[in-house]
């Protein structure tokens, strides 16, 4: 695997997100973007991102996503120590809204505190602007109160239902999977309908099962839908053994799981205000 050196003991990797094919840069791994590449997206899936307007600062927080995915489930751990050390160099729409000092902060202490790696983000001009995907139908947000992650397994189903009750259709459902649900396609009327972007691990490579990341990809999708929306409330369903139990009781040297802690949301809440100046 790529990295230059170790830091304490931490392995340390740099990741470059590449926008088009290019030269090979020695110690650093690319994360190309493009179909059939580590990163794809589905342009019909994004759309139903697009209300009225397109907003290109929602294909940067889901290229975040999906970047950090790679990363987190590309780069070995240490046999004998937890943390990574992770620099992260992105292509962005707005450099001057991302460097911004509050995004940094608030982005780097929620990530490294779900993952328990150290995480370094540069953040560099886009050489061309996505085309935003072409504009379709929506049965938009109406109402809307509250929006949450769906993955259409129990845990989702569960809290989907309990909100149900109370909200109704002030309910918005996030699809955080970018396949069939239930066996069955998403409505291609709905919004959120399907995660717009797959992932691919390298080829050489078995990805790494801690897969902290997955909170990070949850709490992004469901952002940036409560952005859209709008409103200021997500609700965020257990993971399995509750939102406290899985930070409680850890095996091994494996680091505490804050997928579901307030910890973590607070930290959230904390990088889209800064972000999208939305609370």
């Amino acid at each position: 695997m790529i990295q230059d050196g170790e830091v304490g003991g931490s392995p340390c990797y740099r990741v470059h997100v590449a926008e088009a094919p290019g030269r090979v840069v020695p110690d650093v791994l690319r994360c190309e973007v493009g179909k059939g590449k580590n990163l794809e997206f589905d342009m019909e899936a994004l759309a139903s991102y697009v209300f009225a307007e397109w907003k290109p600062i929602v294909f940067d927080l889901l290229l975040l996503a999906g970047a950090v995915e790679f990363c987190d489930r590309s780069l070995r751990r240490s046999s004998c120590q937890w943390g990574r050390n992770i620099t992260l160099r992105l292509p962005v729409h707005d450099v001057a809204r991302w460097r911004n000092g509050d995004v940094v902060r608030t982005l780097t202490y929620a990530l490294n505190f779900l993952t328990g790696d150290i995480w370094t983000f540069e953040f560099r001009k886009r050489a061309k602007a996505i085309v935003p995907p072409r504009q379709r139908s929506l049965d938009a947000p109406v109402n809307a109160s509250a929006v949450m992650p769906y993955s259409d397994g129990l845990d989702s189903w569960c809290v989907g239902t309990l909100a149900e009750c109370d909200l109704g259709k002030a309910l918005v459902r996030v699809r955080v999977t970018n396949g069939k649900v239930g066996g069955k396609s998403t409505d291609r009327a709905q919004p959120f309908a399907r995660l717009p972007y797959k992932v691919r691990w390298r080829s050489n490579n078995q990805p790494v099962s801690s897969g902290r990341s997955r909170g990070f990809r949850f709490a992004v999708a469901t952002g940036v839908a409560a952005f859209l929306a709008p409103v200021n409330r997500v609700i965020v369903p257990e993971s399995g053994q509750g939102a406290l139990g899985p930070s409680l009781v850890c095996t091994g040297q494996a680091y505490p799981d804050y997928r579901c802690h307030p910890r973590f949301t607070v930290q959230m809440e904390r990088f889209f205000a800064a972000l999208l100046d939305h609370p």
